[in-house]
């Protein structure tokens, strides 16, 4: 019935010649009710707004196309919406914002950097690294020409760029910007923003290997969540303190977290994250002989992987599928998810996995394979793409 009357309507404006305005005062609403949302709600609940709002954004971003004062309205839309390209479609998110920026009628520094900032984040599931820094660049430069001041927007710029400069190994000046990104949030005031800036800052100590900053930052920035009631970005710091807790040996801890983490992440329909979470269960309960548990965390990851376009968390289920496979000796499996492992690994993965143990892994299936076997293992390695890997993962794990 609903449709029904929207047809009628729309019909009844293009036979008025009424529509592109219509259209326009839709477009502009868009825009002041999005970008509201965002500066007025948690993140769970924006996300969730977002995601029963996702038909009426396509609407008002397929207008937006139509010439460049539009498109300027319709890259704030889509800037705002960021979340939602995030937990549902990267590459899309990616494109309709590269496209808005290109048409734009000269959009202000502030939302270029907006844009920008989406652009890098969203991409840093599926582009290399070097692609991520260069728009992280862009996103800062325009949000320290916006304005002098410390602002939201800038303290976000520094926080994705030295995130991503983490990933081609500049940890001296990913460890400068990061400092910056949580000195300006702290001088903003605002807490969510500080917790947010906390996460990269222990993520690049612990490439430093001061893991003792990095558990301050990170217990910090779950603490600041906490008292939020930020759900939805609690996991993160959930999923990386679990992470020392496993390099510390305490993996009763890190399963509590882990499974904390895990359930945050369903309930906010965040399914990237998931598929960084459920492996590091999975190997837990692999360690004590779990092999019922590990294999069921590891078909909901690969399961996971599916569901969204992000090209960056399978390495972690790739290499749970190839411990499982050990456990019953199946050797070729063995190798091919550890050659699938490291080939499509991101450099985001690189950070946190356990490359010493995969290689030895791999090592001993390379010595229980019989020269034929292995060639022809090599071979067909060579040839996996990611869905082909996740496929093969799939039979080892059922």
């Amino acid at each position: 019935m609903l449709e029904t009357l929207r047809q009628f309507g729309a019909e009844a404006l293009e036979a008025a010649g009424e529509m592109p305005a219509a259209r326009d005062r839709h477009l502009a609403w868009m825009r002041g009710w999005i970008v509201r949302s965002l500066a007025t709600r948690s993140q769970q609940d924006h996300a969730v707004l977002l995601l029963h709002s996702a038909h009426e954004i396509r609407n008002a971003l397929a207008w937006a196309k139509t010439n460049p004062e539009r498109a300027t309205h319709g890259l704030a839309v889509a800037a705002a919406a960021g979340l939602y390209w995030w937990q549902r479609s990267p590459l899309e998110g990616i494109a309709r914002l590269s496209n808005l920026l290109r048409m734009a009628q000269a959009p202000s520094p502030g939302l270029r950097s907006r844009a920008l900032y989406w652009m890098a984040f969203l991409s840093s599931s599926t582009e290399p690294p070097a692609v991520v820094v260069d728009l992280a660049r862009q996103s800062l430069s325009e949000a320290r020409r916006a304005t002098g001041l410390p602002t939201p927007p800038l303290a976000l710029a520094l926080n994705m760029l030295a995130e991503s400069l983490l990933y081609v190994d500049d940890l001296e000046q990913a460890a400068a910007l990061s400092a910056e990104a949580v000195a300006t949030a702290r001088t903003i005031g605002d807490p969510v923003l500080v917790a947010v800036t906390l996460g990269p800052n222990g993520i690049v100590a612990f490439a430093r290997g001061d893991f003792t900053a990095a558990r301050n930052a990170w217990e910090e920035s779950r603490d600041l969540f906490m008292a939020a009631g930020d759900t939805m970005m609690l996991a993160s710091p959930l999923c990386w303190l679990a992470t020392l807790d496993l390099r510390e040996g305490r993996a009763a801890e890190a399963e509590q977290r882990l499974a904390q983490c895990a359930d945050l992440l369903r309930r906010n329909a965040e399914i990237p994250r998931l598929t960084e979470a459920l492996p590091l269960l999975a190997g837990i309960r692999l360690s004590v002989g779990d092999d019922a548990a590990a294999r069921a965390f590891l078909r909901d990851a690969v399961a996971a992987a599916r569901l969204t376009d992000v090209r960056t968390e399978v390495a972690p289920s790739l290499a749970g599928a190839a411990r499982v496979a050990a456990v019953g000796e199946d050797w070729t499996s063995v190798f091919l998810l550890c050659e699938a492992t490291r080939r499509l690994a991101r450099a985001r993965e690189a950070t946190f996995m356990d490359w010493t143990a995969l290689r030895q892994l791999q090592a001993d299936a390379e010595h229980h394979l019989a020269a034929p076997s292995l060639a022809a293992a090599t071979r067909r390695a060579a040839a996996m793409t990611r869905e082909s890997a996740l496929d093969f993962a799939s039979e080892v794990l059922r």
